[in-house]
């Protein structure tokens, strides 16, 4: 319902380039962040916080088009439905890979500020169990995409693992 209705209403009116839906899931998504960074960690907000507690997580399929045009031109009918069904299975590819990031995390979909055409930015907190999991994850995902796709498509996950920690 909130997208329904505030997708179009600016949430400025001095600066109308955002919407209110898509600054109230951005601000979930702080939220979000900052009470798993704080729940794991065991602390509370300060005010002269300086610590790093975000991870921006970004995911890019790469050979998209590719794998959805590389069929014999001679396949004879039903060459759109290919062309549906490879376009389909990109979708569901990208998207379960987000599902078991939210499902492994305990992280609901708010994370996500970007999720379009193969790509996708996550805001995840900055704790040591995320960013254990983001490596694990590297390699499981690219080990999968080698096996399955022989180099047509891969999964290009990057996030920022140096982050400066507050002394």
């Amino acid at each position: 319902l909130l997208e329904k209705y505030t997708w179009c209403i600016p949430f400025s009116e001095t600066q109308p380039d955002i919407s209110v839906f898509d600054h109230a899931m951005a601000t979930a998504a702080i939220a979000q962040a900052l009470f798993l960074y704080h729940d794991e960690k065991n602390t509370v907000p300060q005010w002269e916080d300086t610590e790093k507690k975000f991870i921006l997580m970004a995911g890019d399929l790469s050979g998209i088009q590719n794998y959805i045009f590389g069929i014999s031109k001679n396949s004879g009918r039903g060459v759109s439905k290919i062309f549906r069904a490879r376009s389909f299975y990109i979708q569901v590819l990208v998207k379960s890979v987000l599902i078991e990031i939210q499902r492994k995390l305990g992280v609901l979909s708010v994370c996500r500020l970007v999720d379009s055409g193969g790509k996708f930015i996550l805001l995840l907190p900055n704790t040591d169990s995320v960013r254990a999991y983001l490596d694990d994850l590297d390699k499981e995902v690219q080990d999968w995409f080698r096996k399955e796709f022989k180099g047509m498509l891969t999964l290009n996950l990057a996030w920022d693992t140096k982050l400066k920690q507050s002394d």
